[in-house]
């Protein structure tokens, strides 16, 4: 009897991860590269979520941006803005340190501040600098039986081309990513965009 309880809780526990929040995979997390010759000047400025693995730090919200910034200590600011219902603004501040150099698009993330900085818990895995960048975190869960990974499309611009989206897509599924379970951000009628808001 005991050995069948292991198998249900363990899926029971994923099953519970999976509906509240990021993707939950089997094993620990993959080796996914970050950008090379990574150039955080040209990462810096406002971006538009395009579309993410749901998850809990925007979960339903609409219109979320990111504007990246750095300050004086070599620290890039990831500053979020999404919207609840009624037009209800959610806010979180980020700071985050490049873990392997300037160069490597690899960052130890925190809110504050990361508590480990030895190890990058978000990589830049593809970027135009001008269209769009595919940011990814991953943590193992359960000494490795499980991982969570996020997934996040930024862009450039509220919606980005059919051509440019059909090729992030592409290479997201060659790399083994799942794009149909990225959820597109709506970015229509933003507080922006309505008079009077």
């Amino acid at each position: 009897m005991v050995p069948l309880r292991l198998p249900l809780l363990f899926t029971a526990s994923l099953l519970t991860i999976n509906v509240t929040c990021q993707k939950v995979r089997i094993g620990e997390c993959p080796d996914v590269e970050p950008v090379l010759n990574f150039n955080a000047t040209a990462f810096s400025g406002l971006w538009y979520e395009n579309r993410k693995y749901v998850n809990r730090f925007t979960l339903g919200q609409k219109c979320v941006t990111t504007r990246i910034s750095s300050n004086d200590d070599s620290v890039l600011v990831f500053d979020t803005l999404g919207y609840e219902k009624f037009f209800k603004p959610v806010r979180l501040r980020g700071f985050a340190l490049q873990t392997y150099g300037p160069d490597v698009g690899a960052f130890s993330v925190g809110v504050p501040i990361a508590e480990d900085l030895s190890n990058p818990n978000l990589n830049v895995i593809d970027i135009d600098y001008d269209q769009y960048a595919i940011l990814y975190s991953c943590r193992t869960k359960m000494g490795g039986l499980s991982h969570l990974e996020w997934l996040w499309v930024l862009s450039r611009t509220p919606y980005l081309t059919a051509p440019t989206l059909t090729a992030i897509l592409l290479r997201l599924s060659h790399h083994g990513f799942r794009p149909l379970a990225l959820h597109p951000t709506e970015q229509n009628f933003c507080p922006d965009n309505i008079p009077g808001v």
